[in-house]
């Protein structure tokens, strides 16, 4: 199914839309210049032929002068015409005549040939993502299949020595297993907004934070044809961080960048491995999440057929109290919207709350619709409105999506 796959290929119709210059309304199909003086007090009357529906052959009923045909929607004018009057608008008499009493607008009630499509027009474009709008109108000129870029396969591995897989029976409340080890949730977390944005999501269970461990476990997502790993956790430059040591030391790897000026991702970094990305992300929950959205999402719409900022969800908002950013380094603040009742809850107006500073806050998280980037020592003050992007995989509208040029 096409329906929010990418496409590959730009679609231009070759048939016009509609085929044929038909009546937009149920009425009689006339000649403008027969009703052109029409008025209460010298009303026009016509003589009706016959009728005409849609499927009737186009030219198999010409019309001359002082005479109509009744029409209905979608059927083809007849040749000679070129209005149609709504059947509220004509009294029929008991001899088959219509009498008029206004004169309308030339051309009105009439849809003419191309005029929702023509002949050449582009109807997709390259890199547009499809939705069942767009599917139905490749059905409607004729195009039964479309070549559309293969969303990534996403294989994601869980780093640390205190991991172990979920088993629900075997969590306790406190999120510890017996022997003192917590459960690989993160993995979870990230997976689920995988899946949202389309791309399959791969599980590659948890490793130990080694370099040969991390290895092997990366390479087995290559062999299980991922197209990129997420590696979670051991990110940072600690004694028992070694993600980073452990993919450089792949022959031929490349480390893109690693460490970003940007809390509190500052540990992710990307590293191409085998001619592949793998996306290194900390192991905290809030730091996790925003490095998908930050740093892996783009390069997913990339893959993808996407330039790097599509699916990016952007609303308006006025901050609820001040947010402040002290540090010397841009900063990334979760925030929870709040529609203002005075707008009739239409939600044309929102105010963002910002939640409580922390990398790994799972219940703020929980609790966060978006995110805000400040810059270094900057300041937004209560009042102030702010860009807000939304932890969401689809956007509000169309409009929203960036698509590539070309």
């Amino acid at each position: 199914m096409a329906i929010g796959r990418v496409s590959a290929e730009d679609v231009m119709s070759m048939v016009a839309i509609p085929s044929e210059t038909t009546a937009a309304m149920d009425g009689y199909a006339v000649r403008w210049s027969d009703l052109k003086s029409a008025s209460p007090e010298r009303p026009c009357s016509l003589r009706v032929k016959g009728s005409i529906y849609p499927g009737t052959p186009p030219g198999a009923h010409p019309l001359r002068s002082g005479v109509t045909y009744y029409i209905a929607t979608g059927a083809p004018l007849p040749k000679g015409a070129d209005s149609v009057i709504r059947v509220e608008e004509a009294v029929r008499s008991e001899r088959n005549m219509i009498i008029v009493r206004r004169a309308i607008q030339k051309g009105k009630n009439v849809a003419i040939r191309g005029e929702d499509i023509h002949g050449g027009q582009r109807v997709v474009r390259r890199g547009q993502v499809l939705d069942p709008t767009d599917v139905s109108l490749l059905i409607g000129v004729g195009r039964q299949r479309i070549r559309a870029y293969k969303f990534p396969t996403v294989g994601l591995l869980s780093v640390g020595n205190e991991l172990r897989e979920f088993v629900p029976a075997q969590v306790n409340v406190d999120h510890k297993h017996r022997d003192g080890r917590i459960t690989n949730n993160y993995l979870n977390l990230v997976s689920g907004f995988v899946t949202q944005f389309g791309s399959e999501a791969i599980s590659l269970g948890t490793c130990q934070d080694d370099v040969a461990s991390v290895q092997r476990a990366v390479l087995s997502g290559f062999e299980k044809e991922c197209d990129v790993v997420f590696t979670i956790g051991g990110s940072s430059v600690g004694r028992r961080d070694n993600v980073l040591n452990a993919l450089e030391t792949v022959p031929g790897a490349r480390a893109l960048y690693h460490g970003a000026r940007l809390v509190p991702i500052r540990p992710s970094g990307v590293v191409m491995v085998r001619k592949r990305p793998v996306v290194i992300i900390p192991g905290h929950a809030v730091s996790a999440l925003l490095t998908f959205f930050v740093i892996a999402l783009p390069i997913l719409n990339l893959m993808s057929g996407l330039s790097t900022l599509s699916r990016r969800v952007l609303l308006t908002a006025e901050a609820k109290r001040d947010i402040v950013n002290d540090r010397a380094i841009d900063a990334l603040f979760l925030v929870k919207l709040e529609i203002d009742e005075k707008s009739g809850g239409t939600g044309s107006y929102y105010f963002a709350e910002p939640l409580r500073w922390g990398s790994n806050l799972l219940f703020n998280l929980s609790q966060a619709d978006g995110f805000v980037r400040l810059l270094p020592r900057q300041t937004i003050a209560r009042k102030q409105m702010i860009l807000v992007q939304l932890f969401a995989a689809t956007p509000i509208a169309k409009s929203t999506w960036s698509f590539p040029r070309g």
